[in-house]
């Protein structure tokens, strides 16, 4: 079994590239585009995390058959997914925020005023992201571009407490 990581952006793969060498069977970082990118055989599984938003509403359905298409005969797509404006996430912002890093303390560390600034910035951030891309405004909405590519749903699963769907597609053809 082969296992890759891809992305087209190299931030996140420097920072999961010390997990993912620790995994069985050693994991390939792979820096390219999805939309773009031929494998040398079609992928058993793929898991799409927080990908689709990255896409305006109208090109959504494109990116989920192109998935798709580099999907194994019977393969299997798990999206989680936010529903939802993208801007209602920073709604939460400061409580995920807290959350998150609770373990290791930030917030409190942090001095008042990068506190400061960062909620100033708050609302140029919830600007830029609507223009970047967007989540589906339903679960319902997700579903319809899944069928409409040909995936089959096999399972959908609400995360308590919060505004994600994580759902398990197979390819049926």
């Amino acid at each position: 079994m082969n296992f890759h990581v891809l992305d087209r952006c190299a931030t996140p793969l420097n920072r999961i590239t010390a997990s993912i060498e620790l995994s069985d069977p050693p994991a390939e970082v792979i820096l390219d585009d999805i939309l773009t990118y031929v494998p040398e055989h079609p992928f058993d599984i793929i898991f799409a995390d927080s990908f689709l938003k990255q896409f305006p509403c109208e090109r959504k359905a494109e990116v989920i058959d192109r998935l798709k298409t580099i999907l194994a005969p019977k393969g299997v797509v798990v999206f989680r997914e936010y529903l939802g404006a993208l801007s209602q996430l920073l709604s939460h912002f400061w409580e995920q925020l807290d959350e998150r890093l609770s373990a290791v303390g930030w917030f409190e560390r942090a001095p008042i005023a990068a506190q400061r600034i960062l909620r100033q910035k708050l609302p140029d951030l919830a600007n830029f992201m609507k223009g970047i891309g967007s989540t589906y405004p339903s679960e319902e909405a997700l579903l319809a571009d899944i069928v409409a590519v040909g995936l089959r749903v096999e399972s959908v699963d609400r995360v308590a407490g919060r505004p994600y769907i994580i759902t398990t597609c197979r390819r049926v053809s």
